[in-house]
């Protein structure tokens, strides 16, 4: 592909935008999403939320409904006949309304809601299953001295906690009346995501407690709250996560996700414990699995797991504490290409099911299907949205699953091939080509689907380039065993041992006869970027490498974290520290930083960051790249860690490709002016 028709290609595959946030009716006959288109030209991306009615098994649903402009937090009341939404006022306020599914009326709710939304810090209000209450959570008004500070003397700075926020307590509004009541006290926060749920009776709500005031979940516990006397039950109380509750239809039931009393920073497994209290079930040989809703029988549920390289769900027994296998995946009729599922909803009944599913070549769909009574797909899905279905560029892309050795044989690393299927420019067909290692950030399991925004869409550009690009599921991320998932906090390193799964990787492609072992080049993005600087530090192999916005001063997460799960846990598990102090740890974060190796890299480097993020650490690395000589740029954007604008993003995407053009193909810049901005300062 021409270097003109690549930048077209970069130009059209931002704008398919995202479709998601779907939400079925209660009764399954609904379905209301957004859908974000991107255009580069305007530099905007621009939301709208649709409402679409959909039909019995086989039938093409209605045409959608574009929804006013302004609709935020949208839930649907348990009528199924109207939906929920804040808005702001004239005057700035945020203000609760109902929308008329039938007459499309809107309709002002309680104003004491809206003043107590208004200092809301989410937009995580839940109807009660009659539509009696409304429960919703807000950030309590601050002390006098949040800090805990004295004007006149100093403080213990054990009692000085100035990351702490306000207390998020629970509230509930009485609809008819329009009282709102506070229900958790102001010693305890509330969790900020999945913090709460409504039992089917109305009277009491799970109610998920944070140890901490942000420990994004690693040290949770679960309580009832009876919604009269405003008094707290315990039910699961130990350390690390237990919350994201999910009631049973009967109330007999609650389904959560724990980390069993060893706190993790990854996520936990479904457990689920009797409402009125007792022991919590485990379920034997359950993956990491988040519940997602209860079946027809009340004793079953499905609950959704990261497995090779997708999201999958499976089904809980509780009468025998069994799981069963993955269920099957919904067909489409659109082939076996290997596909990425997620964002999943459920009607009430489990009966219907809504949910995103892309493939590597092509961008997203919003789907439908419908279930049987065991939770498994019956019938084909429908197609709902389909943000670009007439994109044909995939067809000329292969993908591919493969697997591999790791270089310390601990591990089978799985990752995806991607390759130009037909000849691409100079690259001649069956013949060993150029092959880029791509990094992906976290470390998060690598995902099989369309990446439609920011970085990650760099893959598929550059094959449709002329690469073949390798994409693997190093050591540190989940879709496989715990035991992979483990292996940085294991290796007491982040970049070791997933370095060496990477290169094992491209030396299995080199045997196949799939790669030029003089036409590599490695990049990768954030947690990618680091472990692609610590490889050009351990390895001229590759002609040119791309480093976006990754951390290459390890130094930075030397000192010790505050006493916080969150942050103790994500440098135990996704940096492997576990003493800052142990002679041995602090020789290994001396030996992996990159910055502090720089004099061994020789590979062209281009650095691409956010000026509202780490661009000042791209500084300091590009002048000692040059320092030494290595041909380098560097180039920040307005923007923080992730690019958000969609014409930033392309001319990120450009600039990777021109950049690995000149340095790994010969490929010229497309222009003198170009070529100077790359050599600028050299």
């Amino acid at each position: 592909m021409s270097a003109e028709a690549l930048a077209r290609v970069f130009a059209e595959i931002p704008q398919f935008g995202e479709a998601g946030r779907a939400q079925l009716s209660p009764d399954g006959e609904w379905v209301v999403y957004s859908v974000a288109r991107h255009s580069v030209a305007n530099n905007t991306i621009v939301e709208q939320r649709r409402l679409q009615r959909l039909q019995p098994a086989g039938g093409e649903p209605d045409a959608p409904v574009v929804l006013p402009v302004g609709m935020q937090a949208v839930r649907w009341h348990p009528s199924a006949q109207s939906l929920g939404f804040l808005a702001s006022s004239a005057d700035g306020q945020r203000v609760f309304s109902s929308y008329d599914v039938a007459t499309s009326k809107t309709t002002q709710l309680p104003a004491d809601f809206a003043a107590s939304v208004a200092r809301a810090v989410g937009d995580d209000y839940q109807w009660s299953p009659r539509g009696t209450y409304v429960a919703f959570t807000a950030s309590l008004p601050p002390t006098a001295d949040p800090a805990g500070l004295d004007p006149r003397r100093g403080v213990l700075l054990e009692q000085w906690k100035p990351q702490a926020g306000p207390t998020r307590a629970l509230f509930v509004l009485d609809v008819e009346s329009g009282k709102v009541r506070q229900l958790t006290p102001e010693s305890v926060h509330v969790a900020r995501r999945r913090g709460f749920a409504w039992s089917p009776d109305e009277k009491r709500l799970a109610v998920v407690l944070d140890h901490q005031y942000d420990s994004q979940n690693t040290d949770t516990d679960l309580f009832v709250v009876d919604v009269e006397t405003r008094t707290l039950k315990q039910l699961v109380v130990r350390p690390g996560m237990d919350g994201a509750p999910v009631w049973s239809g009967d109330g007999q039931w609650i389904a959560f996700e724990t980390h069993h009393g060893k706190p993790d920073y990854h996520g936990g497994w479904p457990a689920v414990i009797a409402a009125s209290g007792g022991d919590v079930m485990r379920f034997s040989g359950a993956p990491r699995g988040s519940p997602q809703v209860w079946l027809g029988e009340e004793d079953r549920f499905l609950f959704s797991v990261s497995l090779d390289m997708t999201t999958r769900l499976m089904r809980a027994n509780v009468r025998d504490g069994s799981v069963s296998a993955p269920l099957p995946r919904v067909a489409t009729g659109s082939g076996s290409t290997p596909a990425d599922d997620g964002s999943y909803a459920f009607s009430r009944d489990a009966h219907r099911m809504v949910f995103v599913r892309s493939t590597f070549t092509t961008p997203p769909q919003l789907l439908y299907a419908n279930l049987d009574a065991q939770g498994e797909p019956s019938g084909q899905a429908q197609v709902l949205e389909a943000l670009a279905p007439d994109f044909m560029l995939g067809q000329g892309v292969g993908v591919e699953k493969l697997v591999w050795r790791s270089a310390d044989h601990r591990y089978s690393i799985h990752g995806l091939l991607a390759t130009p299927a037909l000849a691409a420019g100079d690259v001649p067909a069956g013949k060993p080509g150029p092959v880029l290692l791509y990094l992906h950030g976290g470390p998060t399991m690598v995902r099989q689907g369309f990446a439609t925004e920011a970085w990650g869409g760099v893959p598929l550009y550059l094959v449709l380039r002329g690469y073949s690009v390798l994409i693997p599921n190093t050591r540190g991320r989940g879709g496989y065993e715990d035991e992979l998932l483990s292996g940085i906090r294991t290796d007491k390193s982040n970049v070791r041992g997933p370095y060496g799964d990477a290169m094992a990787g491209i030396d299995e492609l080199i045997s196949r006869g799939i790669a030029d072992s003089e036409q590599l080049g490695v990049l990768g993005f954030s947690y990618g970027g680091v472990l692609t600087a610590y490889t050009i530090t351990q390895t001229d192999r590759f002609k040119a490498a791309v480093i976006n916005e990754g951390a290459v001063d390890q130094l930075r997460f030397f000192y010790p974290p505050p006493a916080d799960s969150y942050r103790i846990l994500a440098q135990r598990d996704l940096i492997g520290i576990t003493d800052h102090l142990d002679p041995d740890v602090r020789a290994r974060m001396l030996a992996d930083s990159p910055a502090l190796n720089a004099d061994r890299i020789h590979t062209p480097t281009l650095l691409l960051y956010g000026a509202n993020n780490l661009a000042p650490e791209a500084e300091r690395f590009l002048a000692a790249l040059r320092r030494h000589e290595v041909p380098s740029a560097a180039f920040v954007y307005d923007e923080g860690h992730v690019l958000r604008r969609p014409a930033a993003i392309v001319d990120s995407l450009v600039r990777t490709a021109e950049w690995l053009d000149r340095w790994v193909r010969g490929i010229a810049y497309p222009h003198k002016g170009r070529a100077r901005e790359y050599s600028f300062g050299q």
